[in-house]
């Protein structure tokens, strides 16, 4: 209130907010203790929501997924369930896969990607997994889990997780990248030409933008916004 002296409430801890499962309770990210609560009298100390550092986990209906220090050889995906009050309790975690160098999540799936090239489904509601596909070397996840793109081999595809079609995009390397945009598009950039490709789905029209431009933004109307590189 207007007047009234500021109350210190932590040290340590950055960006602060509130998630809609606790509306109640600020939150924060500390270096040492990762995703912490927050006392607004501060009282009490900053406690720790997860036996984890990390401050950017995946949030999920299940619980959080984090990774366990990536490094070359890969490393734990891991869930934390949350807590039943966040002001006093911290979960440990449930080990979903060993040896992941990469994942992704949405609508309660995670996609983990080992070193050997297996691509896993693991379901987060019972943490049951399976393999779904080997010799990939990199994949995205569509924001709604239901499409993957696959790099295989010299070939980029795609995959409906819900029809269990695979359609070939045709070859990629490692001068070109590609990534889901918003709504039903995604995009596929080669590098060395500096020429972006969007794709629609379901049909996969496409088209392919000027050279030195990008796609920035998908107006109200539908109209696209470019970005000029060049200019």
């Amino acid at each position: 209130a207007r007047g009234e002296a500021p109350i210190r409430v932590a040290d340590g801890v950055e960006s602060p907010y509130t998630r809609e499962r606790w509306p109640d309770t600020v939150l924060g990210c500390h270096e040492a203790l990762g995703v912490v609560s927050l006392d607004p009298a501060g009282v009490m100390a900053p406690h720790p929501l997860f036996e984890s550092d990390d401050c950017d986990p995946e949030w999920t209906d299940q619980g959080v997924v984090s990774v366990e220090r990536p490094g070359e050889d890969g490393t734990a995906l891991l869930l934390f369930p949350y807590p039943d009050d966040p002001r006093v309790q911290t979960t440990g975690a449930i080990v979903l896969a060993e040896g992941v160098v990469s994942f992704e999540q949405a609508a309660g799936v995670a996609y983990a990607l080992t070193p050997e090239g297996s691509l896993l489904r693991i379901d987060l509601a019972d943490r049951s997994s399976m393999s779904v596909q080997s010799g990939v070397r990199k994949f995205v996840l569509s924001r709604d889990g239901r499409y993957l793109l696959l790099w295989m081999g010299d070939a980029l595809n795609l995959v409906d997780t819900e029809t269990g079609v695979t359609v070939s995009l045709g070859p990629i390397d490692d001068a070109m990248i590609f990534a889901f945009l918003e709504g039903d598009l995604f995009g596929v950039v080669d590098i060395a030409r500096d020429q972006q490709r969007i794709y629609s789905l379901p049909g996969l029209n496409f088209v392919d933008l000027p050279p030195g431009t990008s796609l920035a933004e998908v107006l109200d109307d539908g109209r696209w916004l470019l970005v000029d590189h060049e200019g």
